[in-house]
């Protein structure tokens, strides 16, 4: 509150002799660059991008657990095969490849049928 006394004071006293709007400005801009802070080491930022190893805060949702919760739930997805060669390097057999297959397939003659009602 003494702070907040003397500057106003000053800010009367720079308004008398005319410069009461640079002294503002000037002191506003102390404020703010004196008023700010360097975070400690073992702070995190809000912001991930600004933390080492853009360590995101936890509960955060980042772009990725919103992909991988649209595309089926919350547990860790594998990646999807799209081809005899693909499938062969996730091992997983082709048979479930077909499958995904013919479920495409069948979402799309849903999709197909209901635009045409």
């Amino acid at each position: 509150i003494i702070k907040l006394a003397a500057w106003a004071c000053l800010q009367y006293g720079f308004i008398h002799i005319g410069f009461g709007a640079p002294f503002f400005i000037v002191s506003s801009l102390c404020a703010i660059f004196g008023c700010t802070r360097e975070k400690w080491s073992n702070e995190v930022s809000a912001y991930s991008v600004f933390n080492k190893d853009f360590k995101e805060l936890d509960g955060t949702l980042s772009g990725a657990q919103f992909d991988r919760e649209i595309r089926g739930g919350l547990q860790e997805k594998t990646p999807v095969a799209t081809g005899p060669v693909q499938a062969a390097k996730t091992n997983e057999p082709q048979e479930s490849e077909e499958l995904r297959q013919r479920q495409r397939e069948q979402v799309r003659k849903a999709t197909l049928a209901r635009f045409q009602q």
